[in-house]
């Protein structure tokens, strides 16, 4: 205990200043209480819908410039651009991945998540209706009548869905959840990137001598088990278990992006193999975005309604400021619940949060069977044609 002089030459003892278990000064507590204003200022973070709009001017400021500077294809055989295909794809997958970026706030019928989604979901019924009648279709119906293409778009779109939500997830835990640094987290990583590229590197060999439909779902199931592992950390589970799954997830998916890659271009018409692999990418692109909203959304409710549960147990003065948290939680902000509640509400939180995880996770895995599946059957089926 601290002691500080008394006015009448004693001494008083002052309490320490109380820590949660990171060692983080809980704010209104001793000594502390001198600083809570500086505890207590809102960080400098933005929103989720403040990031998305980040990205609509940064997609605006790209299409300006791709059409100043950019040339038009002097191509005979190329066709015009399909404005309608690509406002409709683009507007559509923005109103979807705005809809449930705000389901992580409100509920799932208030307007501002039913809004957006069901204009999403009209634009891309009118995307699907015009490229069947468009003079020069955005995306060339060759494309979708080769059935390897359309199953490695596939399987390329669910592998990144599940990649990036892993990412999202094991990071919020480490860095929210453990108090991690950004460096301390992303040298983690290497346990997942360095299996990735040295597997990236002995799949061509490894096609050679099996059939890519095996090479490509033997990657998936092994990324899968990775991610099975991840879905079960907690702040309780040694690192030990983590690497593990980094080791598996990284080195799956360093074997299946090739092999997807790889097997998408092989019935591709010549004249369209330029759209094909815009396509093949876009998918890739589609599932870090859209897909990624789309198990946050699903792991977001699960931790809000642990946090609604929970919050409907504690006394009537405090359920209206614990509901209140319910954005923190599934954010995993745990300091500003702690801040707000008290300390003795940081487990509570966690676990909130913790479940959301697990579930979100846990989908991804079973995503990736999913994408050994179709693996099997659409590179077979296109394998057996050739």
């Amino acid at each position: 205990m601290g002691q500080v002089p008394e006015a009448q030459g004693g001494a008083a003892e002052v309490p320490e200043p109380a820590v949660d278990r990171l060692g983080r000064p809980v704010a209104g507590s001793g000594v502390v209480e001198e600083r809570e204003d500086v505890a207590r200022a809102p960080l400098d973070r933005p929103s989720e819908g403040d990031q998305l709009w980040q990205i609509l001017r940064d997609a605006v400021a790209a299409s300006v410039l791709t059409l100043v500077a950019v040339p038009q294809s002097c191509s005979p055989a190329a066709g015009r651009l399909d404005v309608i295909g690509v406002t409709t794809s683009a507007l559509g997958l923005v109103g979807i991945t705005l809809g449930l970026v705000d389901a992580s706030g409100h509920a799932w019928t208030s307007i501002p998540v039913l809004v957006p989604l069901n204009t999403g979901v009209v634009l891309l019924t009118v995307l699907v209706w015009w490229e069947r009648r468009a003079p020069h279709p955005m995306i060339p119906p060759s494309l979708l009548r080769a059935p390897s293409f359309v199953s490695a778009s596939a399987v390329y779109l669910i592998s990144y869905t599940t990649f990036s939500s892993v990412l999202f997830y094991v990071t919020l835990l480490y860095q929210n959840l453990e108090g991690w640094s950004a460096l301390r987290t992303g040298l983690s990583w290497l346990f997942m990137n360095i299996p990735f590229l040295l597997m990236a590197q002995l799949t061509g060999l490894i096609d050679r001598r099996q059939p890519p439909a095996r090479v490509v779902a033997a990657g998936c199931l092994v990324a899968a088990v990775g991610l099975l592992l991840l879905s079960s950390v907690d702040t309780t589970t040694p690192f030990a278990l983590t690497a593990a799954g980094y080791v598996l997830s990284g080195a799956g998916f360093g074997t299946l992006v090739p092999g997807v890659t790889h097997v998408a271009m092989r019935e591709v018409p010549a004249g369209v193999s330029g759209a094909a692999s815009a396509m093949v990418n876009a998918s890739g692109q589609v599932g870090t975005s859209v897909g990624l909203a789309v198990l946050g959304g699903i792991g977001a409710t699960a931790a809000t309604t642990a946090w609604s549960t929970t919050a409907q147990h504690l006394p009537t003065e405090l359920r209206a400021t614990a509901e209140n948290q319910t954005q923190n939680v599934a954010g995993a902000h745990i300091q500003a619940v702690i801040d707000t509640l008290g300390p003795k509400y940081q487990d509570v939180a966690e676990q909130a949060f913790l479940d959301g995880h697990h579930i979100a996770v846990g989908i991804g895995a079973a995503c990736l069977a999913l994408a050994a599946i179709t693996a099997l059957i659409g590179f077979r089926q296109r394998s057996a044609s050739g």
